[in-house]
């Protein structure tokens, strides 16, 4: 018996991985690497690139194959995850969600908005930073914002507001 199935049969036995537990909606398998090591030993999928079949190995140097999940991170069903290289990893396409432009309210022009945390009260910050912070959603675009605020010298009562 060689190091990885020793070491397999014994990560299975103390956290008693089975098929059932572990492919499946909200696995007990939260760790990417003992899934993938898990799939590998039960001879579930092969030890290669599902893209591009590319074997664990690269100018003779070991290559991580990494799990790709096509659907949601707590899915761990076998139709759900592909082993793939890091080149063919690279190449899938995110899931992130595009972000979408608003409309000022003084211009109308389309701008990218942000949300921010603020404080209220900035000795709450010294004190305890994680309270006393409330979400501001931006509504006008910067260019709006700067001709709406006011000089910033505190010291010059002058305010111009164009």
């Amino acid at each position: 018996m060689n190091t990885f199935e020793t070491k397999m049969n014994t990560l299975i036995e103390t956290k008693k991985y089975t098929q059932n537990n572990v492919l499946c909606i909200n696995s007990i398998c939260k760790n990417d690497n003992e899934l993938k090591y898990f799939i590998f030993f039960k001879d579930l999928k092969p030890n290669k690139c599902e893209i591009c079949s590319q074997l664990p190995s690269w100018n003779s140097k070991k290559l991580e194959l990494q799990i790709f999940r096509k659907i949601k991170k707590n899915n761990n069903l076998l139709e759900n995850l592909q082993i793939l290289c890091p080149n063919c990893l690279s190449q899938k396409q995110s899931t992130y969600k595009k972000k979408e432009g608003k409309k000022c309210l003084e211009c109308g022009k389309n701008f990218f908005s942000s949300t921010k945390k603020i404080s209220l009260d900035p000795s709450m910050d010294l004190i305890n930073p994680k309270k006393g912070k409330i979400t501001y959603q931006q509504t006008r675009c910067n260019f709006c914002i700067s001709q709406l605020v006011p000089d910033k010298n505190l010291f010059n009562n002058d305010y111009k507001i164009i």
